[in-house]
């Protein structure tokens, strides 16, 4: 499974500390519906055996502009014969595509679609162009990957599930080529690389947080420590305490992006009986130090919490390494 993105954990999390306003609560329902749709186009992609030659969440940077200019592909899947630039949308009801006048659910839809997918071809074209790559066709598609949205006027590269799944059973049969080796090079390493971060807590968000270890399955807390384990007696689920407080240092870093991390800020989010001590051997292993010392100040910075959190979370057995 993908990992989802630094917004999709930073208002997920915060929903299990802090009450949500209504605008929060439906970014964070569009988010994680956003992420189902791409989980489900991911699955689709394994079951057809074509994994070795798809790309996820792949970042194409602007060439101009900030840092943060860019055009995020759902995926990509590099075939014998051209690149085939997917975007997943999982909307629910029914949708009616009528160009600049279409409607979800019999409301006003006003994001133009076909002009988000020639937006992405061009910028994928640029992109190979600027690897000095052979120029190759590119393909672009919309996949609604709710089985049970109604379409009506859509044009024929957006596609229903049952019809991309109809196109999957299709594609593979193509015979690899030798050339698809650079594409998956040059690109590979834009996946997951999106510079976006989530806005800052507001102050009154910070001084309400909840604070302490909250379970990693159901959000609930406080758990039940004994000197190895962190057991939650909402739902029985039990971590290993190192693990259960490198979660916590991940979600703590996730919450607060672009700040310094420091032991006593994270000794504070965790609460009044949180072990020092082990907060200092998880920050020396797992965080950068960001300055000279020793004392309870001293920054640190986690990169791309939101990836190490996932393998964390994908890693149930791995083992926790601590100074």
């Amino acid at each position: 499974m993908r990992p989802p993105t630094w917004d999709f954990y930073f208002y997920q999390l915060l929903s299990q500390r802090f009450e949500l306003n209504d605008s929060d609560q439906r970014r964070l329902a569009r988010l994680r519906k956003g992420y189902e749709g791409e989980c489900r186009l991911d699955s689709s992609i394994q079951a057809a055996g074509l994994s070795s030659i798809y790309l996820q969440d792949v970042w194409l940077p602007s060439r101009e502009g900030p840092a943060t200019r860019g055009s995020q592909l759902d995926g990509l899947l590099v075939l014998p014969d051209c690149l085939l630039l997917l975007e997943a949308k999982h909307y629910s009801g029914s949708f009616r595509y009528q160009g600049k006048k279409s409607l979800l659910n019999d409301r006003p839809y006003h994001h133009n679609l076909v002009n988000q997918l020639e937006n992405h071809v061009d910028d994928l074209r640029q992109f190979i162009e600027s690897f000095h790559l052979p120029p190759i066709p590119i393909r672009a598609l919309l996949i609604f990957t709710d089985d049970q949205l109604a379409l009506e006027g859509t044009p024929g590269h957006f596609l229903t599930y049952a019809q991309w799944l109809d196109l999957l059973g299709q594609l593979t049969s193509r015979p690899p080529l030798a050339s698809q080796s650079l594409y998956l090079r040059a690109l590979s390493p834009w996946q997951f690389q999106n510079p976006h971060r989530p806005r800052q807590l507001a102050p009154v968000e910070e001084q309400l947080l909840r604070r302490g270890l909250l379970c990693g399955k159901c959000g609930w807390g406080p758990l039940e420590r004994t000197r190895y384990k962190c057991s939650c007696p909402a739902c029985d689920f039990s971590e290993n305490k190192s693990r259960c407080y490198l979660r916590a240092l991940y979600e703590y870093a996730l919450l607060h992006p672009d700040q310094a991390i420091t032991r006593r800020a994270v000794l504070d989010f965790l609460g009044e009986d949180a072990n020092p001590k082990l907060v200092s051997k998880l920050l020396a292993h797992y965080a950068q130090q960001q300055a000279h010392g020793h004392g309870a100040n001293v920054p640190y910075a986690i990169a791309q919490p939101h990836l190490k959190l996932h393998e964390l979370l994908e890693n149930p057995d791995q083992p926790i390494q601590i100074h």
